[in-house]
């Protein structure tokens, strides 16, 4: 009986050492990890829908409600330059694997493809019947995907970068398509919607042109 509370003692008591270096090893970590305000970006005339880096984290691309599309130095923070030609409000920007385009979605019912290097844009994918809220280039940087409205049943289409032509709609969510994101290896898509869904599509056999 005695070996027995012996045992359960040394027992209890190794448990509570686990949880105090636990604790004190969590404690430890979280207080390594401090957040500062680095920079404030202004510049934008209204509400600023989303933000994303370039490959290198040297630039950061940002979408607004004043319908432009601006690029940043992450280093100064200091505007580098404004992409006009959207209509309406931009609601999801995404740049390429090797960051020298930079696709932006709009309230306008268009996808923009910008050269990063000279600000110019370099086509227009207008083939979306409501507005376009995610895009995501896939891992090669040859297919575009984007996400908006399937009021009319085009909530998910695939783009050629290439040509601007529509590969494919993929029909299935019955609400707005939120966020797009292809797997790593570029064969699976994943969808998230507004129907309580995500849905994973298996790509086969798409080509970025037709």
């Amino acid at each position: 009986m005695r070996i027995k509370n012996h045992i359960t003692q040394i027992t209890l008591t190794a448990w509570i050492a686990l949880c105090l270096a636990v604790c004190l090893f969590s404690n430890a970590y979280a207080q390594t990890i401090l957040a500062t305000e680095w920079k404030n970006l202004s510049g934008h005339s209204d509400d600023v829908n989303a933000v994303v880096f370039d490959p290198d984290g040297k630039i950061l691309a940002s979408g607004s409600e004043d319908s432009t599309v601006k690029l940043w130095s992450v280093k100064t923070g200091r505007e580098i330059g404004t992409l006009f030609g959207h209509l309406s409000a931009v609601y999801t920007v995404a740049f390429s694997p090797n960051g020298k385009l930079l696709a932006s979605g709009s309230d306008d019912k268009t996808i923009k493809l910008w050269s990063v290097k000279t600000g110019r844009g370099i086509r227009m994918l207008s083939r979306h019947s409501m507005m376009v809220s995610s895009v995501a280039f896939s891992p090669d940087g040859k297919v575009l995907a984007a996400g908006g409205s399937a009021i009319f049943g085009d909530a998910l289409k695939l783009w050629s970068v290439k040509t601007g032509q529509e590969i494919r709609t993929l029909s299935g969510h019955s609400d707005w398509v939120k966020s797009v994101v292809f797997s790593p290896d570029g064969k699976i898509l994943a969808s998230a919607s507004g129907d309580k869904t995500i849905k994973l599509w298996k790509l086969e056999g798409v080509k970025s042109a037709r």
